[in-house]
C-alpha cells in the first residue's frame, strides 16, 4: 500500500530507526562525504540503511505517524500496517523482490535469507538536500596522440617518395630498376596497414576524451546514443522562477513533552517509546488511574499507626516506595488503591519535583527486603528507599 511505503521514507528522513511491526526494522547510520580517486568521483553525506529482522515491537511510530497525517484513527492506522505485512511476506515467499518507494528492495536469497538493497538514487540525508556526486578526470597524457602523429608522419614521408625514373642502359641499371618494381607492391601494404591503424585509434582516442568529460555518462552509468554525436549540444536548463513550480517543504512541528505525548496515546496503547536521541530510546509504560485488580495480601503493621504521616514517615529509616508522581492527585490515587489493600501506604515527601509513595515501612533492612518480596508477588511492584 502507498500510504505505508510513503510513510517508511518521510520517518527515514527524520529518524534514524523506523521499526515495522512484525516485519523488522531499518536502522540508518550517517556516512560522511568520500573521494574514490579510482571512480573519479566526490560522493555527497548520506545515510546508509540496514534492515534487522529482529526488530518487530511495536513502538507505535509508524502507526502514530499515518494516523496523524491520513485523519484515522490509531487502530486503523495499526490495521493498515498489518495487512501490507501479510501482502510483503507473500510476495517474498513467492520469490518476489518487495520494492519500498525511495528506501530500496527486499528479497530472498538462494539460501533463504532476507536481503536488502538500498535505493542509491534517492538521498536520505536532509542535511545532503540538493547535493549531488561530482566528478572530477585526469588530464589525458600526450602519450596516447603519438601513434596518430607516427601515421602522420608516415603519410608525409609517402608523399615525399618519388616515382623511379627508369632509363634504358646498361642491363645491370635495367635489373635495379626491376628489383625496386618488385619492392614498390611491399611498401604500399605497409603504408595501407599505418593508415588503418591511424583512422581506428583517431574515434577511439577522441570519445574516450569526450565522453567522460562531456556527457554524463559516470553519474548515471548509462550510454545513450545521443553521447557519440560531438555536434549535437544538449539543452542548457536555467532557472527561471516565473516558471519554475514552488517546492512545498513540511515544517517540523515542535517536539512534545513525554507527558504530551503519553496523554494523546489511544486508550488501547499500554507503553510507548519514548526516543532521547537518534540511537537511544526509552520505553515508557503508560500510568493507570484505576485501582490495582489484584488482590494484595494484608501486611501486618510494624508499628502501632500514628495520626500523623509526618510523624509515620520520621518514625522508619526504611521505606518500600510504589512510585512517584508529578502531579499530587495521582500520588494519592495510589495511596487509596494500596490502603484499600490492607497496607499502611501514605504520600513520603516531595522530593525533587516528586511525590514519593511509601507502600510499607520497616527500620530493619531485612524485614524491609521481606516485605519487598511479599509485595512483589502480590503484584505490587517497589523500590527501598533508606533515609
Amino acid at each position: 500500500m502507498k500510504q505505508v511505503n510513503e510513510a517508511i521514507a518521510e520517518l527515514l528522513l527524520r529518524h534514524n530507526c523506523v521499526i515495522i511491526p512484525n516485519f523488522g526494522g531499518f536502522i540508518a547510520n550517517v556516512l560522511n562525504a568520500q573521494i574514490d580517486l579510482n571512480q573519479g568521483r566526490i560522493e555527497a553525506p548520506k545515510k546508509a540503511l540496514t534492515f534487522n529482522t529482529n526488530l518487530i515491537n511495536n513502538d507505535g511510530l509508524l502507526a502514530n505517524y499515518m494516523a496523524n497525517k491520513n485523519q484515522w484513527s490509531f487502530e486503523q492506522a495499526s490495521t493498515t500496517i498489518q495487512e501490507e505485512v501479510v501482502t510483503w511476506k507473500q510476495q517474498l515467499k513467492q520469490g518476489e523482490r518487495v520494492e519500498i518507494e525511495r528506501v530500496g528492495f527486499l528479497y530472498f536469497d538462494k539460501e533463504q535469507n532476507l536481503n536488502f538493497e538500498q535505493d542509491r538514487f534517492f538521498n536520505l540525508l536532509l542535511s545532503s538536500y540538493g547535493l549531488s556526486d561530482v566528478n572530477f578526470v585526469q588530464p589525458a597524457k600526450e602519450e596516447k596522440t603519438a601513434p596518430a602523429l607516427t601515421a602522420v608522419k608516415a603519410i608525409e614521408e609517402e608523399k615525399e617518395e618519388k616515382t623511379p625514373i627508369i632509363s634504358i642502359g646498361k642491363a645491370e641499371e635495367i635489373r635495379t630498376v626491376a628489383e625496386q618494381e618488385v619492392e614498390q607492391p611491399t611498401k604500399r601494404k605497409r603504408a595501407f596497414w599505418k593508415y588503418a591503424a591511424a583512422a581506428a585509434f583517431i574515434p577511439v582516442a577522441f570519445y574516450s576524451y569526450w565522453i567522460p568529460t562531456q556527457t554524463d555518462v559516470l553519474q548515471s552509468g548509462v550510454v545513450l546514443k545521443g553521447d557519440f554525436n560531438p555536434f549535437v549540444q544538449p539543452e542548457l536548463k536555467q532557472y527561471d522562477p516565473a516558471n519554475s513550480p514552488v517546492l512545498e517543504v513540511e515544517r517540523l512541528a515542535p517536539e512534545k513533552s513525554l507527558e504530551e505525548i503519553m496523554n494523546e496515546l489511544p486508550e488501547g496503547v499500554e507503553t510507548y517509546t519514548f526516543p532521547v536521541d537518534d540511537y537511544f530510546y526509552l520505553t515508557v509504560k503508560k500510568e493507570s488511574t484505576e485501582t490495582i485488580p489484584t488482590q494484595v495480601e494484608k501486611v501486618e503493621e510494624v508499628s502501632t499507626p500514628v495520626a500523623k504521616e509526618e510523624s509515620v514517615a520520621t518514625t522508619y529509616s526504611r521505606h518500600l516506595i510504589a512510585g512517584c508522581f508529578t502531579e499530587k492527585e495521582n500520588a494519592e490515587s495510589l495511596v487509596n488503591a494500596l490502603k484499600n489493600d490492607g497496607l499502611n501506604a501514605f504520600v513520603l515527601d516531595y522530593h525533587k519535583g516528586l511525590y514519593r509513595v511509601s507502600a510499607a515501612q520497616s527500620n530493619d533492612r531485612e524485614e524491609a527486603l521481606a516485605l519487598k518480596k511479599k509485595l512483589q508477588g502480590s503484584g505490587v511492584i517497589t523500590w527501598l528507599l533508606h533515609l
